[in-house]
């Protein structure tokens, strides 16, 4: 399995669970709410959508990989009838990172989130 090497992205940590671990040359990372760096959440699915994805761009860079390295993305969306809106920002900023391709990716609806106001929550594999 090669060495596991942790992802430190300085914030607090008040939950055990890891932002990102790289293994061999892959990078796993944990599921992003969308909190900002200012600690709130936007109300709309679109600025959601853009946060999250922000704070899944910093793991990945932190960890040495870049966005359009990501292969594989779950998202987890409370309410599914927002899939254009939360689909259109997922595009746009794959191709404002420079990715040539799109990510491997499964979507689905989940009754609840850890995190209350959050309407989506995004995981991903990235190959460094």
């Amino acid at each position: 399995m090669g060495e596991i090497k942790y992802v430190d992205t300085g914030a607090p940590m008040s939950s055990p669970y890891s932002p990102g671990l790289v293994v061999g040359n892959t990078l796993y990372v944990s599921g992003q709410v969308p909190v900002g760096k200012d600690g709130k959440i936007p109300s709309s699915i679109e600025e959601q959508t853009a946060v999250v994805l922000a704070n899944l761009k910093t793991i990945v860079e932190k960890a040495g990989a870049r966005v359009s390295s990501v292969v594989r993305c779950t998202v987890f969306m409370t309410d599914i009838s927002e899939f254009k809106q939360m689909n259109n920002a997922y595009k746009q900023f794959f191709e404002e990172n420079g990715a040539t391709h799109f990510p491997t990716r499964t979507t689905v609806q989940v009754t609840k989130l850890a995190v209350d106001a959050a309407r989506i929550e995004v995981d991903c594999i990235c190959s460094i």
